[in-house]
């Protein structure tokens, strides 16, 4: 069976919301990571700043695909079709939807990643 998400290629804005509580929950403890061995910690802070950075990726291609939507559909209401189905294939040609899928996937593969830190963290006592 098909993945729903893989077939609708939907990024929904509660997960970048999501991903923006995490980061904000580590930035407000982070304080706390001295007490972590130094290898260790250091693999946390890049592993935080590699999601990070995927993540901004993310938000950055979502945003420039909803502006150029919404542009074509104001075109649209203006009754300006043929600009609106310019703009339409424009946006298409960029595949910025494309992009955030495929930083999207960069970012579940990086967390996958992430099961040998979990299991380094459970080491730290």
């Amino acid at each position: 069976m098909v993945d729903h998400r893989q077939l609708t290629q939907v990024i929904h804005g509660d997960y970048l919301a999501l991903l923006d509580i995490e980061f904000n929950a580590f930035a407000k403890n982070r304080e706390q990571i001295v007490h972590i061995p130094k290898p260790v910690r250091e693999n946390v802070r890049k592993f935080v700043n590699d999601c990070a950075i995927r993540r901004a990726a993310i938000g950055n291609h979502l945003f420039q695909f909803n502006n150029s939507w919404a542009y074509a559909n104001q075109l649209h209401t203006r009754g300006q079709m043929v600009e609106a189905q310019r703009v339409r294939k424009e946006e298409a040609e960029m595949a910025t939807r494309y992009n955030a899928d495929q930083a999207l996937a960069q970012l579940v593969v990086r967390v996958k990643d992430g099961v040998d830190l979990v299991n380094s963290l459970k080491g730290v006592r």
